[in-house]
């Protein structure tokens, strides 16, 4: 079996489950839509997660902000 292109495997965490649940104001990053984003470094070594955006507040790497 190939890889996955990155697109389609990050499609397929977002934007594909979102559909199926019928949340039509999640999946994609744009106006009007809510979302909760995680920023990962793509590397030989692995992923890493470098910041996790939830509900405004950051919650990895960076100091702890109340949620909005």
């Amino acid at each position: 079996a190939g890889v996955c292109p990155l697109p389609a495997a990050v499609a397929m965490l977002t934007a594909t489950p979102a559909r199926v649940f019928g949340l039509a104001d999640r999946g994609v990053i744009a106006p009007g839509m809510r979302a909760d984003l995680c920023l990962a470094a793509l590397d030989a070594a692995g992923p890493e997660v470098t910041l996790v955006l939830s509900a405004g507040a950051r919650r990895v790497g960076q100091p702890q902000v109340p949620a909005t």
